[in-house]
């Protein structure tokens, strides 16, 4: 079974691996689109790539897979082995959520540029990629809209 995560980008999360809660204590092996990434123990975890990992909330050491610092590049599917006997865990497919900034030369364009009460307003929004798609809401505050510089507030 598959299992689809979606994960901020520069976040931290951890994998369980399950297979080495069953018998007694056990090694397993994780791994990223079928490449070995680390290895586990019943009582030890694994940081991706040896990042550095500092919590309030250290993860108990049961064999979890720890990706801090959450990068495009750790998109992907992990699973554990356990080494012993074979035992596979559910994957989990990485898909690492992001918002790309508007392009430092471009900005929204608001056409009336200066409405008045009760005028429509469109908005053209420079092209921008995210996962997932993004969606806006716009919310009137106090039937008021601000004006600073050129800038909505």
């Amino acid at each position: 079974m598959n299992v689809k995560s979606l994960i901020c980008r520069h976040s931290t999360t951890a994998l369980m691996c399950e297979p080495i809660f069953t018998g007694n204590s056990g090694t397993a092996k994780w791994y990223r689109d079928g490449i070995e990434v680390a290895n586990v123990t019943s009582s030890s975890n694994a940081v991706l790539l040896n990042r550095s990992y500092h919590s309030e909330q250290p993860v108990p050491d049961v064999g979890f897979l720890i990706i801090t610092n959450i990068s495009m590049g750790d998109q992907g599917e992990y699973w554990c082995r356990r080494d012993d006997t074979g035992q596979i865990s559910e994957s989990v497919r990485l898909v690492i959520a992001y918002v790309d900034q508007f392009p430092s030369d471009s900005r929204p364009v608001f056409k009336p540029a200066r409405p008045s009460l009760g005028e429509r307003v469109i908005a053209h929004c420079p092209p921008t990629r995210a996962i997932p798609s993004p969606t806006v809401t716009w919310i009137l505050v106090k039937n008021f809209l601000f004006w600073l510089d050129d800038d909505v507030l």
